[in-house]
């Protein structure tokens, strides 16, 4: 291994300040390091340091802190050169993980480009969201806590045969604060500041009415709760607009890859074979290795066949499972393993056919991002494989580095905002008097 000297490391302080640019004399190309048979560049230098965050740069002068990045690369060089030396590549760990981020990636890719930059939500539609889902007011609620479900559906069945809440509330609520006050929680709240099990029951409501008992955990255990709207004031539409923007954009997206998901199974007709799902299930029961494997003859048959000849095979689709880091031996079961047929296996087969027909898997900028992650999972691999298989941590030595660095485990300071909407100016300036 040979390393450059001071005079070529000031040169490529140039070279880096211009981001690796090129002269006509390539200064770009002189060698700084060589690594057994590999020879590392200016221009990879140059690569290289601009990866790595300024608050990472470490030394008091511009050539040493070159000398330390440098010194960096040739570490990663040396680590990739004992990855390659060892067939960390063709391991099943190394081929899952690749593929796994090669598909996903692709297939983010292909969903901002094909859905995500056509959705378009209008004003119109956020307005109508807006009512229809009732955050256009915000309501003050009125609750009965109780211990136990049965407790609760006899508190339910008197206010249903004319019970007064108020009442009820201080004669049964173990909620002693609202208790007092006839069960009113005394604030204003908008919907998506409510539990959402709360709000599936209250926010339809109008007032007066009474909700079913819901079951919330309060304190880390469970209570049941019988809530009532007593009051509601108008809320803006500022107030929840970002979270209705949300919603939409989910609904016509999911539109959107249900509506391209229908044309592809109608151009490609996927046929699920379900007598090689059975087949499939009989095997995984028979097994009685570490990791399922099928032989040849199982592994060819397909489980899915397309009208354009396509077909993915049971080897295929066990492979698929295993880097979606789900186990086959759910494969036992011939319903799970139809659901993720149909649910998972089948809609990336038909997208990713789509993605390689349009050529966009071959993409300059994506293939980079692959080559990238294809270098860090060498790395990765080789830590786990010669590093941190042999590392073990005791619980007393757990102990001491938690001791010793209590920083380290102290959250953050929360502050939270409780935000406490009424009806008039008079009633918040008596409502500010009080707290």
């Amino acid at each position: 291994m040979k390393y450059i000297n001071g005079m070529v490391l000031l040169g490529l302080l140039f070279v880096v300040a211009c981001g690796g640019q090129q002269q006509a004399t390539s200064p770009a190309e002189i060698v700084v390091a060589e690594v057994g048979d590999k020879k590392i560049t200016a221009a990879e230098f140059a690569h290289f340091v601009t990866r790595i965050p300024a608050g990472m740069h470490e030394g008091p002068t511009p050539l040493a802190i070159n000398r330390t990045l440098l010194k960096s690369l040739i570490d990663k060089e040396l680590l990739l050169q004992e990855a390659k030396a060892s067939n960390l590549e063709n391991t099943t760990w190394f081929i899952d993980e690749l593929i796994n981020y090669e598909r996903s990636s692709i297939l983010r890719l292909y969903e901002r480009r094909e859905i995500i930059s056509k959705l378009n939500i209008t004003p119109e539609m956020v307005e109508a969201h807006y009512h229809a889902t009732r955050r256009d007011r915000s309501f003050r609620l009125g609750g009965i806590m109780v211990e136990t479900q049965d407790e609760a559906d006899a508190i339910y069945k008197q206010l249903q045969d004319g019970g007064e809440f108020h009442q009820l509330a201080r004669e049964h609520s173990i909620h002693k604060e609202s208790a007092e006050r006839g069960g009113d929680t005394g604030l204003y709240q908008l919907r998506d500041h409510l539990a959402p099990e709360v709000t599936a029951a209250v926010a339809d409501l109008e007032i007066g009415e009474i909700s079913v008992p819901v079951k919330m955990l309060v304190q880390h255990e469970h209570k049941y709760t019988v809530f009532t709207i007593l009051d509601e004031i108008p809320a803006p539409l500022e107030a929840s607009e970002a979270r209705i923007r949300e919603e939409l954009l989910i609904a016509q997206r999911n539109e959107r890859l249900q509506a391209m998901l229908d044309s592809l199974k109608g151009v490609h007709l996927p046929q699920p074979q379900k007598q090689n799902l059975t087949l499939l299930a009989e095997r995984v029961k028979a097994f009685k290795g570490e990791e399922f494997t099928l032989n040849e003859a199982d592994g060819v048959l397909p489980i899915c066949t397309f009208g354009d000849d396509g077909l993915i095979t049971l080897w295929e689709f066990i492979a698929t499972i295993r880097q979606m880091r789900i186990s086959p031996l759910i494969l036992a079961d011939t319903d799970r393993a139809a659901d993720m047929l149909n649910r998972r296996v089948i809609p990336e087969y038909l997208f990713m056919t789509e993605i390689i027909n349009a050529g966009l898997d071959q993409q300059p900028e994506f293939r980079a991002s692959i080559d990238a992650k294809h270098i860090e999972l060498m790395v990765t691999g080789l830590r786990k494989q010669q590093v941190d298989q042999y590392l073990t941590v005791s619980k007393e030595e757990a102990r001491k580095f938690y001791d010793d660095y209590p920083k380290k485990f102290t959250k953050p300071t929360t502050t939270i905002a409780i935000e406490i909407l009424v009806s008039s100016d008079s009633l918040a300036q008596r409502l500010l008097a009080e707290l």
